[in-house]
């Protein structure tokens, strides 16, 4: 390991961070690539980026079809904090502060026209924590960024480490994202400019109309966005799960770079209307399941829908959905989702604006492909069929439904007594009385509704003590049990505090298959999850149907369902027959 420099000496982890490293590559693309910290193999070699992020990322570089020597290589923290843990460490910002002396050290003799920050502790450090979102909603973009008198553009993207636990679909996009990054420093970068009406008079408002009409007939597509109260903050493809019928505006766009946003209010409400009932070829949202409703419970009347969002699931299943994270490998747009608070106007149009740039594009290609007949077919034609189905809904019997619930307790209950039966008196928790009921004996209930709660003595102190039920969902109290037991107590890799987690039971349970607590642990979870998810996940609406939302989500293009998810259901056998009899056929009010 390289020994630290004399300048780390006020750093919090000079004696605990492993290890040193310099940067490498000779940077010849003007391009600097920055991580986050050292890794076990890049602490004991004192070189970035030579373990298995390394290997992940000269992956990503064979992509980019440029070695690795053409980058400058190097990281926020030139050393290994203790257990890798840096972002959210309470060191993590001591650690940064001692080492920006040595990336202001690598600004000053490199001079990169780009750096392509890695994660969020390099990104936060060159933008600050003050910009909205995390690398998902800021990877892709191009910021502008003056660092102590060094201008260059920023192009964050994800970490390497991150993409190789299990996000290798992510590896493309990171290609993408250092692309774009020498784009930048061979073209520079500027916006393209645009037209946005952000506060349209009544003339604007007739004019826009008039285009309309003429847009219409030429074949063109409507883009459609509305704004709410809580649309800014959320996650498009999270939309379905908010509640709200307040629309504050709808915004435009049937051409790239031209969007308006149209208050929603009672003078404008017929103009809105009579934009969206034109026969357009696609009204274009994205996240339909969002908008539509809410604007047809306004009572606007909305001609033949296109959801650019499943359009682009469609094109490409195993990336996320949002409108600002697919708007970088179409457009040329800066990234607007942080501005919903303080520039709504811009941020509608541009949500508009992004939606038909996107569309244009995606479907051209679909084109290409010979595929957009079958997303027309698969998706536009079938949704609203599915609509139509989840609304209608299943009549659920509360009577069996209580029955199936009784059958589930009735399995808890007895892994419960076999789990008293089986933990150590020790273990337990106990509590000291210094009076007692003059009926009290030793071994007999403390209280009738807990047969587990009984009377003890303790001959040390001649005290009489209530010896509590064991909790076994109490990670303090099976972590006692762990103890008592003598097995290894297992840790969180941050934090370092011990852990319940699930995985860790079942670790548990095959280490050690004639403990009696684990594997009850693992059934009595087994059971609650079916009364959440199977019980009180179907409580059914006042008239006595359970109601579901279909959707495109997965990445395998297959339907599924939330809100309940009616289509993950128990196997067959077991307590299967009885989740099926909650369920019983019915007849709609049209039959």
């Amino acid at each position: 390991m390289l020994a630290k420099p004399t300048r780390c000496a006020a750093c919090s982890l000079l004696r605990t961070g492993q290890g040193f490293s310099n940067g490498t590559g000779n940077g010849t693309s003007r391009v600097l690539l920055l991580g986050e910290a050292l890794g076990a193999r890049e602490a004991q070699m004192g070189v970035p980026f030579v373990g298995d992020a390394g290997v992940q990322l000269t992956r990503i570089l064979e992509r980019v079809q440029h070695g690795r020597q053409e980058f400058r290589l190097n990281n926020t923290v030139r050393c290994r904090p203790p257990n890798n843990f840096l972002e959210g460490a309470p060191w993590e910002d001591d650690a940064i502060n001692n080492c920006t002396t040595y990336f202001l050290d690598e600004l000053a003799k490199h001079k990169p026209s780009a750096v392509v920050p890695m994660g969020n502790v390099p990104t936060n450090f060159l933008l600050g924590r003050a910009l909205k979102g995390g690398i998902e909603d800021r990877r892709g973009y191009v910021y502008s960024c003056t660092f102590s008198g060094h201008s260059f553009h920023v192009v964050p993207t994800y970490h390497p480490s991150f993409v190789m636990r299990g996000q290798q679909n992510l590896t493309d996009v990171c290609s993408i994202d250092i692309r774009r990054a020498l784009r930048v420093v061979r073209d520079g970068y500027r916006e393209p400019d645009h037209h946005y009406i952000e506060n349209p008079t009544s003339a604007d408002l007739l004019r826009f109309y008039a285009s309309c009409k003429t847009a219409c007939a030429n074949g063109k597509w409507l883009s459609a966005d509305i704004e709410t109260p809580t649309s800014g903050g959320a996650t498009e493809d999270e939309y379905g799960t908010i509640v709200d019928t307040e629309i504050i505006r709808v915004s435009f766009s049937f051409d790239p770079h031209h969007a308006i946003t149209i208050p929603f209010t009672y003078h404008t409400f017929d103009v809105i209307q009579q934009i969206l009932e034109l026969p357009w070829a696609y009204t274009v949202f994205w996240n339909q399941e969002f908008d539509v409703p809410r604007l047809q419970s306004k009572g606007i009347t909305i001609g033949k829908v296109l959801d650019a969002m499943y359009m682009w699931h469609f094109l490409q299943s195993a990336l996320p959905k949002g409108l600002g994270y697919v708007a970088t490998f179409f457009t040329e747009l800066k990234e607007w989702k942080s501005l919903s608070m303080e520039l709504p106007e811009y941020y509608s149009c541009v949500d508009a604006d992004a939606t038909t740039q996107i569309t244009q594009k995606i479907h051209e290609l679909l084109v290409q492909q010979n595929r957009f007949h079958m997303f027309e077919s698969h998706y536009v034609m079938l949704q609203p069929m599915l609509v139509e189905m989840g609304n209608t809904g299943v009549l659920v019997d509360p009577v069996q439904q209580e029955k199936f619930r009784g059958e589930i307790d009735k399995e808890l209950r007895r892994i419960d007594d076999e789990i008293q039966g089986a933990v150590p008196l020790e273990v337990r928790g106990v509590k000291y009385r210094k009076s007692f009921p003059p009926d009290a004996r030793l071994g007999e209930q403390v209280r009738a509704s807990d047969p587990h709660w009984t009377w003890d003595f303790d001959r040390n102190t001649g005290e009489w003590i209530e010896r509590q039920t064991f909790l076994y969902n109490s990670p303090a109290q099976v972590v006692r049990y762990m103890r008592f037991k003598g097995h290894p107590v297992p840790t969180d890799h941050k934090t370092g505090k011990p852990t319940t987690s699930a995985d860790e039971i079942e670790k548990l349970a095959d280490k050690f298959p004639d403990d009696p607590l684990y594997v009850r642990i693992i059934g009595a979870r087994e059971f609650r999850k079916i009364i959440g998810q199977y019980i009180d996940g179907y409580a059914p609406d006042p008239d006595g149907r359970v109601r579901t939302h279909f959707n495109r989500k997965p990445s395998t293009w297959r339907t599924n369902s939330e809100r309940p998810n009616v289509q993950n259901v128990l196997k067959r056998g077991g307590f299967a027959d009885e989740y099926r009899k909650q369920f019983v056929a019915g007849v709609t009010s049209d039959d």
